[in-house]
C-alpha cells in the first residue's frame, strides 16, 4: 500500500527515486547520545558525526533524547536522518541542516511507529534541489522552523505539525490516512499545494489546534478531508480557512470546528458533512453548490 502511494506521487517520488538510485551506498552511523552534542565523535557508532555528503544518521532508542547541533566549524549537510520504528522521542535543535540527497533516499525519514513525537527545531534546507521529508508510521514529526527544502512532504498514517508558515518547505504535501496540524500557539498560513490521497484508511485530518489555520494552496486528490480542533477550548476555539482552488473528490467532514470558505471551490466536488461544525463564507456573494449533510454524533456522544 505505502509503496503504491509513493509511486502515485508522480510529481515528487518518481524523479526522486531515480536520483536516489544513482547515489552510492551511504556511510550510516547510529546515535549513541552519550551527550547531547551532535558533533561529538563519541556520540556515534561509526567514526565521525554525519555532517557531510555521503554520511547519514540513524536515530533509534538509545542515548540522549535531546540533540544539539553547535554552529560550525563547517555546515551540516548529511545525506539523511532516519528515525527507526522503535525510536524514542527526540528534540533536535541548533544549527541549520542542508541535506545532500534529493528524493525518498535522502532528507528526513521517520519510520517511528509507536506514537512518538520527534521535534526538529533546526532550519531544514538542502544543498541539492528536491530534498524530501517523509513520515511513514504512527508518530508525530513537529517541524517548528522556517524551512526551505523543495522536494515535498509525505505523511502516511502519521502526523505532521507546523510551527511556521513555511515549516513544510515549498513542495507538495501528500496526506494519506494522516494528520496535518498547527502548533496550538500560532496562527498559520500554509501555502503549499496539498494532495489528499485515499490509498490508506482512514480519511486524513486537518487540525487547527485552537488557532486560525489557513490552507492557501490548492488541494487535489481522490481522498477526503476531516477538519477538526483538538485544542482544550474546542469546539470552536479555532477555525480553518480554505482559499485555494480545490479539486479533491473524497468529500469533507467538519467536526466541532468552523471552516471558512473563501471561494466557491474550496470543498472540491464531494459532499460536506457537518458534525457540530459550521461553514462560514468570506463576503456575501459567494455561492456553494455542494450538498451539506448535518449530523450530531459529537453531541450524541
Amino acid at each position: 500500500m505505502r509503496a503504491a502511494l509513493l509511486a502515485s506521487s508522480a510529481l515528487v517520488a518518481a524523479p526522486a527515486a531515480m536520483l536516489a538510485a544513482a547515489n552510492p551506498a551511504q556511510a550510516q552511523s547510529t546515535w549513541l547520545g552519550l551527550s547531547a552534542n551532535y558533533r561529538q565523535v563519541g556520540n556515534w557508532t561509526s567514526g565521525p558525526p554525519p555532517i557531510v555528503s555521503g554520511q547519514s544518521a540513524i536515530f533509534s532508542n538509545t542515548g540522549s533524547t535531546t540533540v544539539n547541533i553547535p554552529a560550525g566549524p563547517g555546515a551540516i549537510s548529511p545525506d539523511s536522518w532516519t528515525f527507526a520504528t522503535n525510536a524514542q522521542d527526540y528534540v533536535i535543535g541548533g544549527a541549520d541542516v542542508n541535506f545532500s540527497v534529493a528524493g525518498p533516499g535522502g532528507g528526513i525519514v521517520s519510520n517511528a511507529n509507536s506514537g512518538q513525537t520527534i521535534w526538529i527545531k533546526n532550519n531544514i534546507g538542502e544543498s541539492v534541489p528536491g530534498v524530501m521529508v517523509q513520515v511513514l508510521g504512527n508518530s508525530t514529526l513537529f517541524l517548528s522552523a522556517a524551512n526551505t527544502y523543495t522536494g515535498g512532504t509525505i505523511a502516511l498514517g502519521g502526523t505532521i505539525q507546523a510551527g511556521k508558515d513555511t515549516s513544510f518547505g515549498t513542495g507538495l504535501i501528500t496526506l494519506d490516512a494522516a494528520t496535518l496540524k498547527g502548533d496550538g500557539v500560532h496562527n498559520l498560513n500554509i501555502g503549499n499545494a496539498v494532495s489528499a490521497n485515499n490509498v490508506l484508511a482512514p480519511t486524513s485530518t486537518v487540525d487547527n489546534t485552537g488557532q486560525k489555520l489557513t490552507l492557501s494552496g490548492d488541494i487535489s486528490g481522490t481522498g477526503g478531508l476531516v477538519f477538526t480542533d483538538s485544542s482544550p477550548g474546542a469546539p470552536f476555539a479555532g477555525w480553518t480557512v480554505l482559499s485555494g482552488t480545490n479539486s479533491y473528490t473524497g468529500g469533507t467532514a467538519i467536526l466541532g470546528t468552523t471552516v471558512q470558505a473563501n471561494n466557491s471551490s474550496v470543498f472540491g466536488s464531494g459532499d460536506v458533512t457537518l458534525d457540530f461544525g459550521t461553514v462560514q463564507t468570506k463576503g456575501s456573494n459567494l455561492t456553494l453548490t455542494i450538498s451539506f449533510l448535518p449530523i450530531r454524533s459529537i453531541l450524541a456522544a
